[in-house]
């Protein structure tokens, strides 16, 4: 049975279809915040998903990749899934003590840094962590045991659920503060604690595998923290040695930016446990055939995504968001230019997970933070604007992450890399894209020709996609 097998499929639709559900909660939501509170306020919101973003870490330790991974490696021994099961739940519970105690040694700094001085914000931010850290055990399990569809429905109650009712909150009126809107959204992942409990009782026992999943997870903990860092680094950077109002510009754009991948990361959260099983069972040298057209086709939906994000980003910013947005619109732009190979690294961050026991992840983030770094301190003399130094900073990091994935894959999976293929589609979208500065008309003409000539030369292609 291969990779992509009709469950699997069927596994990645639904979850692309939940993130689709997702992206569109949290844009009704945040088209609501920007006409209810400042800018400034919603930098503060930005921060608090920051936070939570990279410092999650402390309540999985990386266990959460390592459940879904072993669950899947033993998808055919159930007594070694719930050894590996009562392992992660016992770190979980001893790290409730000890992260939350580390985070109160720091909670003074963050506060003062990133939540405005409101010490309320950092108490909402703790709970939101540590129930996270449940619901991640939660999700992970269900996607370990490929059960996408529970996971599916958890993962739209606590995200989609929690955008919704804030939504419908805000407008009746009835939540009127910053802190109301973020007490709801870190109580939304409470949703979880009723299946943990049921989890525990159905699988918990006193058989554990500490040093497998230790050795496979520990390791990562580091790159859940990088991989954050680097994703929220123009919202914590603006907040830090800006104002909290450019860190609103970068909250919406950031945000933008990762609804774009969303079905990328919907194929990434069922391809773990699948590429686990493969490699548990011997059968890892069938993975290159298998990776190699859904890397073909994101790329090339990545170009699209590309020209979309560039030439109607003013649009959607102008038609969703209030005016004092619009000096996000180039930082968009900025990052659309990196679109393509970001979503290649999320699409198949998972596989490489699933490949290798060796944190290969980090070594991509070590590699990403050092170029996002060198990058902002190098090119402060000659760009002067710090919103789009840091959003030039972001996107080739986000570009060396793409990179470092296919050199990768290619090596050790043997993806081709059809680079003839995707520069000229690349030119093609480029070229469109400096068109519209001139005539915007001409530029999507242009784009929607050549697009359709595209689909037709290389139509078979695409329909054998059905036939995997």
């Amino acid at each position: 049975m291969g990779l992509f097998n009709q469950k699997t499929r069927k596994n990645i639709i639904l979850t692309i279809a939940t993130q689709v559900f997702i992206a569109v909660s949290f844009l009704m939501m945040l088209g609501v915040l920007s006409r209810t509170f400042s800018k400034t306020d919603l930098g503060l919101y930005g921060n608090y998903k920051s936070l939570i973003q990279f410092l999650y870490f402390l309540y999985t330790f990386g266990t959460d990749i390592g459940l879904a991974r072993y669950l899947g490696f033993y998808s055919r021994n159930r007594d070694m899934q719930d050894r590996c099961f009562s392992t992660v739940i016992t770190i979980y519970l001893a790290l409730i003590f000890c992260s939350t105690a580390v985070l109160y040694v720091f909670g003074g700094f963050l506060t003062t840094h990133f939540l405005g001085g409101d010490r309320v914000l950092f108490y909402y931010t703790a709970l939101a962590l540590l129930l996270l850290g449940a619901f991640k055990i939660v999700y992970t399990y269900y996607q370990g045991v490929r059960r996408m569809v529970v996971a599916n429905v958890l993962q739209f109650s606590a995200l989609a659920g929690g955008n919704f009712l804030v939504t419908g909150l805000v407008l009746l009126g009835l939540v009127r503060t910053l802190r109301g809107v973020i007490l709801l959204l870190s109580i939304s992942m409470a949703v979880s604690l009723l299946p943990l409990v049921i989890l525990v009782r159905q699988h918990f026992h006193w058989k554990f595998n500490f040093s497998e999943i230790i050795r496979y997870s520990f390791p990562r903990a580091p790159h859940m923290f990088l991989s954050g860092i680097i994703l929220t680094f123009g919202i914590m950077l603006a907040s830090y040695f800006y104002s909290y109002s450019l860190a609103g510009d970068f909250t919406v754009t950031t945000r933008l930016f990762r609804i774009l991948g969303m079905g990328a990361y919907g194929f990434n959260m069922v391809l773990l446990p699948g590429v686990a099983a493969m490699v548990g069972s011997g059968k890892s040298g069938e993975l290159g055939q298998s990776l190699d057209r859904y890397g073909n086709l994101i790329i090339h939906f990545g170009l699209i995504a590309m020209f979309a994000c560039y030439v109607f980003s003013p649009v959607v910013i102008r038609l969703w968001l209030t005016d004092q947005y619009m000096s996000a619109i180039p930082i968009l732009q900025v990052f659309s230019f990196s679109i393509p190979l970001y979503l290649y690294y999320l699409m198949f961050r998972s596989a490489i997970h699933g490949l290798d026991k060796r944190p290969i992840q980090l070594y991509f983030d070590i590699v990403s933070f050092f170029i996002l770094l060198s990058a902002f301190f190098g090119l402060k003399h000659w760009i002067a604007n710090p919103s789009l130094l840091i959003a030039v900073a972001m996107a080739l990091a986000f570009l060396i992450y793409g990179v470092l994935s296919m050199v990768y894959l290619h090596q050790i999976a043997r993806v081709p890399l059809r680079l003839k293929a995707w520069a000229s589609h690349g030119i093609l979208i480029l070229g469109a894209m400096a068109l519209s500065h001139w005539h915007m008309q001409l530029s999507v003409s242009l784009f929607i020709a050549g697009e359709i000539t595209l689909a037709i030369v290389t139509r078979r292609k695409w329909m054998s996609l059905f036939h995997l």
